[in-house]
C-alpha cells in the first residue's frame, strides 16, 4: 500500500528559505564564527526538521498529525523570536533597547 502524498505548503518554503538565508548571513558575518555556533547548528537543526515534517507528515493519516503539521509553525516562531536577540550583533556591537526606550519616552 502506497503511504498518503504529502505537499510542501507555503509556510514550509519560507521556514526553510529562512534558515538557510539566516544560516549564509551568520557564515558571511559571523566574526568570530565559534560565538555563532549555537546559532549555525539551530538553524540547520530547523530547517532540517522543517524539511522532515514537511516531507514525512501527512494530514491525511490522522487528525493529530493534521494539527501538528499545520501549528508547527506557529510553534516555530517562538523560537525563531528567541533566537534573533544573539543575531543583532552580526551587524551592530550592542543592544538598541536603550535607544528604543528613550525614544518611546
Amino acid at each position: 500500500m502506497k503511504p498518503p502524498a504529502t505537499r510542501f505548503y507555503p509556510f514550509d518554503y519560507l521556514i526553510i528559505a529562512y534558515c538557510a538565508i539566516t544560516t549564509a548571513l551568520v557564515l558571511v558575518f559571523g566574526r568570530p564564527i565559534g560565538n555563532y555556533y549555537d546559532e549555525l547548528a539551530f538553524y540547520i537543526g530547523v530547517g532540517l526538521l522543517a524539511y522532515v515534517i514537511s516531507r514525512n507528515l501527512s494530514e491525511q493519516t490522522s487528525r493529530a498529525q493534521a494539527l501538528f503539521r499545520l501549528l508547527y509553525p506557529i510553534m516555530l516562531s517562538v523560537l525563531f523570536y528567541l533566537k534573533t536577540q544573539g543575531l543583532i550583533f552580526l551587524l551592530f556591537d550592542r543592544f538598541f533597547d536603550a535607544d528604543l526606550v528613550r525614544f518611546e519616552q
